[in-house]
C-alpha cells in the first residue's frame, strides 16, 4: 500500500504543475519562462520524487507508525505523515493557488465571445481544490477516503471528453461570436415588435452616445427610421444612410 502511495506522487506532483503551465500559455498567449519550466517541471519534481521513493531510508514522508488496519468491517491504511509530506502539500497548494489565479485572471480578461470557455477552465481547476478543502476541513470522503485524487481524475476526464467531442473548443462558434462582438459595424438584434434583444459592442457605444436605454429604438436619431420601418412593414426604407460619428452606413436587415 505504501509503495502505491509513493508511486501516486508522480502524478500528484506533475499534473498540477503542467496544468498551471498549460493554462498560463493558453490564456495569455505567452511562453512560461524557461528558467521556471526547468525549476517547476524538472528540478523540484525530481528532487521531491527522489525523496518520496527513498522514504524507506529516512521515513520523512510516511513514518514508522504507517500501518494497515482492519476494524472487522473494512481494511484501510493509516498514514503516519512526516515533515516531508507537509512540505510537499504546501508546495502543491502554492501551485494550485497560482493556477486558480491564472484561470481567474483569464476569465476576467476574456472577451464575451470566449468567456464561457474560460468559465469551464476555471471550474475544471477549482474542482480538486474544493474537494480537498471539503476533506481537510469538513471530513468529506468518497468511498471512505480522500476525494482529491478522484476529483483530479474527474477534471482530467472532463478536459479530454470536451476536447474529443468538440463541445468545448468549438472554433466555428467562437469565430462567429468574435465577429459579432468585435465588428466595428452596428449590429442590433430585435424581435418583430422592434424590442431590442441584443447588440454588439459598437452598437452599445452608439446607444450610449444617443442616451438611449433601448426602450424606444424608433426615436433614435439617424437610425430610428430604420427600426420604425422594420417594425411597421418588415422592410427597410428604400434609401437611408446611417451615421455613427465619422462613419456612414447603409442599413441592412436579415
Amino acid at each position: 500500500t505504501v509503495s502505491w502511495a509513493q508511486i501516486a506522487w508522480v502524478g500528484i506532483i506533475f499534473l498540477p504543475t503542467f496544468w498551471c503551465f498549460f493554462l498560463y500559455e493558453y490564456a495569455f498567449s505567452k511562453k512560461v519562462p524557461p528558467g521556471l519550466v526547468w525549476i517547476g517541471a524538472a528540478f523540484l519534481p525530481s528532487a521531491f520524487l527522489a525523496l518520496v521513493m527513498t522514504n524507506t531510508f529516512h521515513g520523512q514522508l510516511y513514518g514508522s507508525d504507517t500501518r494497515l488496519i482492519n476494524d472487522g468491517i473494512k481494511s484501510y491504511t493509516f498514514f503516519d505523515h512526516g515533515r516531508l509530506f507537509f512540505v510537499l502539500i504546501s508546495y502543491l497548494y502554492l501551485i494550485i493557488v497560482g493556477t486558480c489565479v491564472v484561470a481567474g485572471g483569464a476569465l476576467l480578461k476574456a472577451s464575451p465571445a470566449v468567456r464561457s470557455f474560460f468559465v469551464k477552465l476555471f471550474l475544471t481547476t477549482i474542482i480538486p481544490v474544493t474537494a480537498n478543502i471539503l476533506y481537510v476541513f469538513y471530513g468529506f470522503t468518497l468511498f471512505g477516503t480522500d476525494p482529491t485524487p478522484f476529483s483530479f481524475a474527474a477534471s482530467l476526464t472532463l478536459v479530454v471528453w470536451l476536447i474529443v467531442s468538440d463541445r468545448w473548443v468549438d472554433v466555428k462558434a467562437i469565430s462567429r461570436d468574435l465577429l459579432f462582438y468585435t465588428s466595428p459595424d452596428l449590429v442590433f438584434g430585435i424581435d418583430v415588435d422592434g424590442t431590442l434583444l441584443e447588440t454588439n459592442l459598437a452598437a452599445k457605444a452608439f446607444l450610449r452616445s444617443q442616451q438611449s436605454d433601448g426602450g424606444s429604438l424608433s426615436a433614435l436619431k439617424s437610425i430610428g427610421p430604420v427600426f420604425a420601418s422594420l417594425t411597421k412593414t418588415a422592410k427597410l426604407p428604400d434609401i437611408l444612410e446611417v451615421q455613427n460619428g465619422d462613419h456612414h452606413y447603409v442599413a441592412r436587415a436579415y
